[in-house]
């Protein structure tokens, strides 16, 4: 679903850019005859504010929807919403896998009267539980995250298996936590190994897009 969503997303946004292309040259019917014209950087910039500011919901959705129902667009408005939310969601998803948690705070604020709209009030319970411990009840602060880290690796990664998950295991590997986490970044660097078994290359859509 994820996938889904994000090439969904892609694929609107390169439609968006083709009706404007042509809107600016009638000549221009596809996207790789507008790329064949080389345009500058200063004009792509150009196209990009027009493409966020009429494409994708603002204010000036608000205008639209005082406009008598006979003469609304209805399916014009919902296409500018749902472009709004998947850059919503890409952004958030962005912002996790790069561990920007100011960016995913701020991402939140919107998320929340999102999921209480639809119904989901346990989500956004979470999300502001989260957001009240982090600023205001409990004060988390960046020692925090690392002192939370460190119990992930002494307790679960190296804290034994099975009948070896035992207090005086943890507590005999406990110093060397740093050392394995050490000695396993060095073995990914020197054998090109780094984030190869989390990251997997994202798969060719060029085709199935294109249809």
């Amino acid at each position: 679903m994820h996938e889904l969503i994000m090439y969904d997303g892609i694929c609107r946004r390169l439609d968006c850019w083709r009706v404007e292309v042509a809107k600016r040259d009638p000549k221009w019917t596809s996207l790789e005859e507008f790329a064949a014209s080389k345009p500058t950087f200063d004009d792509i910039e150009a196209m990009a504010r027009t493409l966020a500011r009429n494409y994708i919901a603002g204010h000036q959705l608000r205008r639209m929807r005082r406009i008598p129902a006979a003469q609304r667009d209805a399916q014009h408005e919902n296409g500018l919403l749902l472009n709004r939310y998947m850059l919503l969601y890409e952004e958030l998803s962005y912002a996790m896998n790069t561990g920007d948690i100011g960016r995913v705070e701020t991402c939140l604020f919107t998320w929340i009267p999102m999921f209480k709209a639809t119904g989901k009030h346990k989500y956004a319970n979470t999300m502001t539980d989260f957001l009240c411990k982090v600023h205001f009840k409990g004060k988390f602060r960046g020692v925090d995250w690392c002192v939370e880290l460190n119990n992930l690796f002494t307790k679960v990664v190296n804290g034994g298996k099975s009948s070896k998950h035992t207090v005086s295991r943890i507590i005999m590997e406990s110093p060397l936590i740093q050392i394995y986490r050490n000695l396993h970044t060095m073995f990914q660097n020197d054998f090109l190994h780094a984030h190869q078994t989390m990251k997997h290359a994202e798969a060719n859509m060029s085709k199935i897009l294109t249809r």
